[in-house]
């Protein structure tokens, strides 16, 4: 009957769940750089230095980090590697908030891919000088990102990005203030970037527009490709 097949169901999630838990502990112990368990901008920074040359994982348990830095924060490394958020106790994520580097003036993006193999997950980047992400490496993955209140588009790939994967995020309220919101956008796939995927992903009230795909060729394009987004 119905209630045995839910009650089968919850037990197959129960035990796909304690997997998924289990090999998260267990990627934590092998591949952690450091896991941020407070408002450290200078432990990201230094971090990150420790991501771009060996790879690896950085982990993020605290609501918010504030940075202040003008500098945009590169990922250029090729070994397999990235930022994760982890659940907060209230069911929520952690933010990265560039808010303090905007006031001081600074028109830099928030995070930089130039490099290849690297993630961003579980986590909302906002308040960015210019993009929340720009793209311009190779198989690079975005998954379960906000990109939100940026100075631009809040996830961009241009400038012969390939081969990279923006799965179940989200993209809103970016707008490009001194530009009088001519150009921030959603999610912006152009200007050069080639065989980028989005999977679930959404966008809404943004400047510009919602999804740019200046130089996507038709609707059946290898160029980008939409699976089960909307705007």
């Amino acid at each position: 009957d119905l209630f045995s097949v839910l009650f089968m169901i919850l037990i197959t999630l129960d035990s796909v769940q304690s997997k998924f838990l289990s090999n998260m502990a267990s990627l934590a112990e092998d591949d952690a750089i450091t896991t941020i368990t407070k408002d450290s901008e200078s432990e990201l920074l230094e971090a990150v230095k420790t991501l771009n040359s060996k790879g690896g994982t950085i982990y993020i348990n605290t609501p918010v980090i504030n940075v202040s830095t003008t500098s945009t924060i590169k990922l250029t490394g090729s070994t397999a590697g990235g930022i994760v958020g982890m659940k907060l106790s209230d069911g929520t994520y952690p933010r990265i908030d560039f808010t303090k580097a905007r006031d001081a003036g600074s028109t830099a993006r928030g995070f930089t891919i130039s490099g290849s193999n690297q993630f961003i997950k579980y986590l909302i980047i906002e308040n960015a000088g210019d993009n929340g992400i720009w793209i311009s490496g190779a198989k690079n993955l975005i998954d379960h990102v906000i990109a939100r209140y940026n100075n631009d588009s809040g996830i961009q790939l241009s400038n012969e990005a390939e081969g990279n994967t923006v799965n179940h995020s989200y993209s809103y309220r970016n707008c490009d203030v001194n530009t009088f919101g001519a150009n921030a956008d959603g999610f912006a796939p152009k200007l050069g970037a080639t065989n980028t995927e989005f999977n679930y992903c959404y966008s809404w009230d943004n400047s510009d527009d919602g999804w740019d795909s200046y130089d996507k060729e038709g609707d059946n394009s290898a160029t980008v490709t939409y699976n089960h987004c909307a705007c």
